[in-house]
């Protein structure tokens, strides 16, 4: 968790002035992407933090360019705060980047977890973190080998069938070949 404090003042250090602010359901619930200079974009930010309580998540941008789907080009600069409404407080209580030591902040799935606790599951998160990628590749794996199976299958009952119809077509000339030397004879034979 981030201090609001350290998130202004990072935005006034690095000129990110356009913001999109999502709660800990990831639903938007303040967006600034309109033309403004840095300081109006500092302001809207720092009445947000002070006016607001809860889990969010805050991405901050350098520009305001989007795509057609209106999603930022920009990669963000993401921070994660918890506000109670006591936030500002001296800068002396404050920890290293702005991370509060003694605080205790509410997770979004509402559950209370002190900063000690959640520092000392970095290294699960990362394990499981890198499970989740492993797990991801070896499913792409499966799907590009059973993509290429299928197409392997294809191709082969394409051949065949083309082979059974060569085949059947080869029947059915000889079998009119026969029929036509058949009415051939009988008619000589009157």
């Amino acid at each position: 968790m981030t201090n609001p404090e350290y998130i202004l003042e990072f935005m006034r250090d690095n000129d990110y002035r356009y913001f999109n602010v999502t709660n800990s359901y990831d639903v938007d619930t303040q967006k600034q992407f309109t033309g403004c200079e840095l300081d109006e974009g500092i302001r809207r930010m720092e009445r947000f933090l002070k006016n607001s309580t809860g889990f969010h998540r805050i991405k901050l941008y350098q520009t305001n360019e989007c795509n057609r789907q209106g999603r930022p080009n920009e990669r963000p600069q993401i921070f994660e705060v918890s506000l109670t409404g006591k936030e500002f407080a001296p800068k002396d209580e404050l920890g290293v980047n702005g991370a509060n030591p003694s605080a205790i902040y509410p997770s979004p799935s509402g559950a209370i977890v002190g900063v000690d606790q959640y520092l000392s599951k970095h290294e699960e998160v990362a394990s499981l973190k890198a499970d989740l990628v492993r797990l991801q590749m070896e499913n792409q794996f499966l799907r590009d080998a059973h993509a290429r199976e299928l197409e392997s299958m294809r191709r082969d009952h394409e051949s065949k069938l083309k082979e059974a119809k060569d085949s059947q077509a080869m029947v059915m000339q000889g079998l009119s070949a026969m029929a036509s030397g058949m009415n051939l004879d009988f008619l000589n034979n009157k």
